[in-house]
Order: structure tokens, then C-alpha cells, then sequence
């Protein structure tokens, strides 16, 4: 799309040029890291499913220099007859992917995606094979001072399969938003693997994520410790929500300069509904520009060559409020928000970041329940 009726692609004043890449191709592709090292690759007919032989794929990838940086091509491979290839491990210097080409005859398309560059494990070596714990929380939010309750799972892999670990003795550490340690349990995994246990969550620190971590004792590493696994929780203090808000579809097409008329509803969660509430609401415009990706490739706009990227769009600008205001439910819970839809202020900065504390007419009620809803 563009303002300009002819050579829209032309860098010229008052002329704005926006447009989306379109893939049309029969061709797929999945892929996976391969067990030995590389890339398993098998490419499929996008209307069938089927495996698809006899497909090039040529990865294309970023180069860089001390001045520049470019796109070169990597080594082809074709696909058998089961549409699997598997594609080499990457040398250090290809592993900046940019992308793959897919091509047989006159049918070709360009995927994202990467490659691994990785290459295994050697035949004369031996895979590091740990233990590794699965912890698991009753809850994934918790109040100060609240019970958490935790289970895990210990597991080691051996050749190519997961066994319980049998009386391995773990400690269970819990770290704060800061990941300093606050508390230490000791355990001993049952004959299924497993260990559980509790703790209570202390007051006093600063809310936020915090960390269960699971460490074992090992003489083969510079701290004597070996760690196994974890996982995150967090801790606020919140309030359970009593209601809930929920906005109607607006209906039509709005334009500009539009009187809109925007019905909402706020239930209990016991199902009744919400009356004599007051709703306080604010109408923003914001400007949302399409995300167009990146590919370093030269379809007409990005300069003549491969390598030079196209241009790229910034996704979102900043906001206008055009409407604050109160209003009261009624005995069904239903509430109405009114509101032209006015055009940009051009004697207002849209691309300035939002301050919160720039909103004129809206502040949050400083006490008693409250919900949010937007549309």
C-alpha cells in the first residue's frame, strides 16, 4: 500500500510505502536436531502432508566482517524418497541462520528457521549422562506466609532411556527475587524416585518470582555440588477476585469521527450480577503498524542485492487518550461507555512513550475490589 499512485517504491517527501511478503508454494518443511549432531530435515506437500523427494534445501546464512554484513549460501543437500535429508553440523562461522530455500523445479519458497550447529557427540566419546530433577508446586502464586507444598521426580538417562534414581540424596532450596538463599530441606528419593515436602513462604522479603532449586553432592565438580533442576512460583500479595468485567463486541465497522456506544457487564463469580458498581473507564487510540519480520533478501525493496535489509516496520506507535469518564451499573450488571472516535492530534507527539502518570482523569480507586477489562 502506498500514498503514491506511481513508483510507489521511490524515496521521495510526503510518500509512505508499506508492504507484506506472501508465500505461495506447495512445499514444507519440519526439521529437528539431529542425535548425532546436525539437522534432520524432511520437506512435505503442504496440501496432501505427504513426504515430498527430491527437494533442495540450501540454508542461507549471515556473514560478518569487521565493515559489513551479507547473506551467503550454505551447502545444498536433496531429499530421498522419504523427504528426509540430514543436513551436516553448521561450522562456527554459518551458525547465524537467516534462513532456508527450499527448491524443486520451478517451485521454491524461503522458511525461517535454524539449524543446529552442534555436532554431537564423537564416537569415541561418551554423553554426560546425570541425573536431572522435576520439582512441581501445589499452586503457581502465593501469598506471604502461605504453605507451599512440592513434589519432584528424579530421573537419570541411560542409553537413550530415563530411570528413577533410587535413594540419591538431594537438598531443596528455596531462593528469593534476588536469588539469595533463604531456606534448605534435605531429602532422600524413595524407590520410585521421588521426594515431596513443604514449606512455609517467609514474610518480610521482596514480592516477586522466587526459585525452588535441587542440588545434589558431587565430587566431580569445583563446588561439591551438582545441580539437578528446579522450577518458579510467585509470591504477592493479592487478592482473590470476587467479579469479573467483560465488553461486548462493538458492532460494524467504526470509522473516524464515529459516535461509538461500547455495552459491558460485570458478574460475581457466584453468577450475580455486579449492581450500583462504578465504572471508571478511558478511551485510548493507539497506533498499531503491521509486523513485517526480517529477511535480509532482495525482493524489489531492499536495495538491489542480497544482503541489504528491506525496509522494516516498527509494529505499534504511542497513544492519544480521547475519552475518561464514570459510570454505574445497573441492576443486570450492565454498564455503557460512550465516546466519539476522533482523528490523530497532529500537534501531539503519538510516537512518545505512554506516562501513566500523564492520564488525565484516570486514577485507580485507592480501595475496595476492582477489576479491569479492554477491548
Amino acid at each position: 500500500m502506498s500514498t503514491a499512485a506511481e513508483q510507489p517504491t521511490q524515496q521521495r517527501k510526503d510518500v509512505a510505502t508499506t508492504y507484506a511478503f506472501v508465500s505461495v508454494s506447495e512445499l514444507g518443511l519440519m526439521q529437528r536436531t539431529a542425535p548425532a549432531g546436525g539437522t534432520d530435515l524432511w520437506t512435505l506437500n503442504r496440501r496432501s502432508g505427504q513426504p515430498t523427494p527430491g527437494v533442495t534445501v540450501q540454508p542461507l546464512y549471515y556473514s560478518y566482517n569487521a565493515t559489513q554484513t551479507a547473506v551467503k549460501a550454505g551447502q545444498e543437500v536433496v531429499t530421498a524418497a522419504d523427504g528426509h535429508a540430514l543436513y551436516p553440523a553448521l561450522e562456527p562461522s554459518e551458525r547465524y541462520t537467516a534462513g532456508l530455500l527450499l527448491r524443486k523445479g520451478a517451485d521454491s519458497l524461503v522458511v525461517t528457521g535454524q539449524l543446529n550447529y552442534n555436532r554431537g557427540v564423537g564416537r569415541n566419546e561418551q554423553p554426560q549422562e546425570r541425573p536431572v530433577a522435576f520439582v512441581y508446586t501445589d499452586r503457581a502464586i502465593y501469598r506471604p506466609g502461605q504453605t507451599l507444598y512440592f513434589k519432584g521426580i528424579a530421573v537419570q538417562p541411560r542409553n537413550g532411556r530415563s530411570e528413577v534414581v533410587k535413594n540419591l540424596k538431594v537438598q531443596v532450596r528455596l531462593h528469593d527475587v534476588n536469588g539469595q538463599k533463604v531456606q534448605d530441606l534435605a531429602f532422600t528419593t524413595s524407590d520410585f524416585g521421588s521426594f515431596h515436602g513443604s514449606l512455609t513462604l517467609p514474610g518480610g522479603l521482596l514480592n516477586g518470582q522466587m526459585q525452588l532449586q535441587v542440588v545434589t553432592f558431587s565430587t566431580g565438580t569445583p563446588t561439591g555440588e551438582q545441580h539437578l533442576g528446579g522450577t518458579g512460583f510467585s509470591v504477592e500479595d493479592y487478592k482473590r477476585p470476587t467479579f469479573f468485567v467483560t465488553l461486548d463486541p462493538v458492532p460494524g465497522t467504526p470509522k473516524l469521527g464515529d459516535t461509538l456506544s461500547v455495552r459491558g457487564t460485570a458478574t460475581a463469580y457466584a453468577g450475580q450480577a455486579i449492581d450500583g458498581a462504578t465504572v471508571q473507564y478511558r478511551v485510548v487510540r493507539r497506533t498499531i503498524w503491521p509486523m513485517l519480520g526480517r529477511f535480509d533478501g532482495d525482493f524489489g525493496f531492499g536495495g538491489g542485492r542480497i544482503g541489504l535489509p528491506r525496509p522494516y516496520s516498527p509494529g505499534g506507535g504511542g497513544e492519544q487518550q480521547i475519552a475518561t469518564g464514570t459510570a454505574k451499573t445497573d441492576a443486570a450488571g450492565r454498564f455503557r461507555v460512550g465516546f466519539t472516535a476522533t482523528p490523530p492530534d497532529e500537534a501531539l507527539n503519538e510516537d512518545a512513550p505512554r506516562n501513566p502518570e500523564d492520564d488525565e482523569g484516570y486514577r485507580p480507586p485507592a480501595r475496595g475490589a476492582r477489576r479491569t477489562c479492554s477491548k
